[in-house]
């Protein structure tokens, strides 16, 4: 399920080493660059192959996995090595890959109807599900240190030490404060069914909510849900969140008429709540609200967070909240970092980026501290795995500012619906990039050992 991606050693002996791991999804398009519902065609070929990929919620979409690590090289290696395989089981299809957050043309995606995808379509509705088979994302996952899960009722338990439960509330506020640098540098959705909406549509859409500002969004009106958290101030509140999380699916089932013993069919109460950050029920801590990407900037993302949070679990490093971080965002003071407050990543900070990305001062501003703070920590090799980021920065253009570009030389402006034929001519030229690219991102983690 979830790799490691590093373990460092360390000065101190840590709470436990070092683990990430990503999930990664796929859009599935035909040789002429629209959307196919032939994931299972391909998923079933692929497995034969022992290529670690399952089914998604739409039948135009799949999700890969990596195999476990603890050396970055290791995983990217194993990452790639699927990704290249993936891309050619699926080339025996006449498929394509497609690897940015959202498909940017028009197209009614093929749902899947039974288990538990048949429980969210009867609560959300025929209609309003079919978002979700319209968005991919990136997972990003980082475990939780010794002592607060429990492994067989796949929960959080009440920690007995202190430093335990402060490092995982640390590391939680910390994924939190860096959302809206992770959605912007990784940001690849500005179309969403043939519109502009922003530099992230697909958050616009599959988050929704007032801050926002789309009441029609995917968990518009389930805060808890599915919309961004505030922030924990202790374990307890992690695991208070998970009991009204698991309440909150239980009312919206009630009022959708289905039976409330279905909710045994979840096999955690952790695997209820689809928020942009959450405690998983595989012991993880998972951001998922990021636009899926290019590998170069997947696993860069990775690298980027990771050396912050190894700090946090092998070096006790503070996370704290203040007037301070909004002024100066991830300014370090001692073992303490100050980020802004709660409301001002939901409420600001989240709507800058999925709206104006680094068109956004404010954006920039923040982006600028956490990967001055990151690099601080980071090993000289991991410096490397970063650099398509960096180039991002110094470009100031992301995957969806380079897409506006195109679009507006084609000869269309953001308010025009842009037809379907040059959106897929855009999208094969993506999928062949992936391809043509997984070579040079290859060289760039072979160099990191």
């Amino acid at each position: 399920m979830m790799p490691a991606l590093f373990s460092v050693e360390m000065k101190k002996t840590p709470l436990k080493r070092s683990m990430l791991g990503l999930e990664t999804e796929f859009f599935t398009l035909n040789e002429n660059g629209f959307m196919a519902s032939k994931a299972d065609e391909i998923i079933k070929t692929a497995q034969k192959q022992k290529i670690p990929v399952i089914k998604e919620c739409a039948k135009n979409m799949l999700e890969l996995g990596v195999f476990p690590s603890t050396k970055i090289y290791n995983i990217s290696k194993n990452y790639l090595e699927h990704l290249q395989e993936l891309i050619d089981s699926a080339e025996k299809h006449s498929v394509m890959l497609y690897p940015l957050g959202t498909y940017p043309g028009s197209f009614e995606p093929e749902m899947r109807r039974t288990g538990l995808y048949a429980i969210k379509q009867k609560v959300f509705g025929e209609s309003k599900f079919k978002i979700a088979g319209r968005n991919i994302g990136f997972h990003f996952h980082y475990t939780l240190p010794r002592g607060v899960f429990d492994q067989k009722k796949k929960c959080l338990k009440q920690p007995k030490k202190s430093k335990i439960a402060e490092s995982m509330v640390n590391a939680f506020n910390l994924m939190l404060a860096v959302d809206p640098v992770l959605t912007t540098l990784l940001q690849s959705s500005p179309f969403y069914q043939g519109k502009y909406y922003g530099k992230d549509s697909r958050i616009i859409w599959y988050r929704g909510g007032k801050f926002l500002q789309n009441p029609d969004g995917l968990y518009s009106g389930m805060e808890e849900i599915g919309q961004l958290p505030s922030y924990a101030h202790t374990a307890t509140d992690l695991i208070n969140r998970t009991e009204s999380s698991y309440k909150e699916w239980e009312k919206e089932l009630i009022k959708a008429e289905i039976p409330k013993k279905r909710m045994k069919e979840y096999p955690s109460k952790l695997s209820v709540g689809w928020p942009p950050l959450k405690v998983n029920m595989h012991g993880t801590l998972e951001q998922r609200g990021i636009d899926m990407n290019h590998p170069k900037y997947v696993l860069g993302a990775s690298v980027l967070i990771s050396a912050v949070l190894r700090e946090i679990f092998e070096e006790f490093l503070e996370i704290k909240p203040s007037d301070l971080g909004m002024h100066e965002p991830f300014k370090k003071e001692n073992s303490t970092v100050h980020v802004p407050p709660d409301t001002i990543v939901r409420e600001k900070l989240q709507f800058l980026s999925a709206k104006e990305g680094l068109d956004s001062i404010v954006i920039k501003k923040h982006i600028k501290g956490f990967v001055k703070l990151s690099r601080h920590f980071m090993l000289k090799e991991e410096k490397k795995a970063v650099k398509p980021l960096m180039n991002i920065i110094e470009r100031n253009a992301t995957v969806s500012d380079i897409w506006i570009k195109r679009v507006k030389k084609a000869g269309f402006s953001l308010k025009e619906i842009v037809p379907n034929d040059l959106f897929a001519e855009m999208a094969l030229k993506s999928c062949r990039q992936l391809k043509k690219s997984m070579d040079k991102t290859k060289k760039t983690f072979e160099a990191i050992i």
